[in-house]
């Protein structure tokens, strides 16, 4: 799933502006210490949003938090 179809979830979900939603993605971005893609950025923003988004490998982000906390 490209960047552009989670943006239209994430509008249609919370009715942020687009502006809002990049912000908020590049704020989670540059928080995290590995740059992710935008892709598993705005997947990440979804979900502290508690947005259930229509994807098909939700598995991968799921994969990549665990990967990360157990480094912590």
């Amino acid at each position: 799933m490209n960047s552009e179809k989670l943006i239209i979830q994430i509008i249609k979900n919370t009715g942020l502006s687009r502006g809002e939603i990049i912000e908020m993605t590049e704020r989670k971005k540059n928080h995290l210490r590995e740059s992710p893609s935008d892709t598993l950025a705005l997947l990440l923003t979804a979900k502290e949003l508690a947005i259930g988004l229509d994807i098909s490998n939700n598995r991968c982000l799921d994969d990549w938090i665990y990967s990360r906390v157990n480094k912590s």
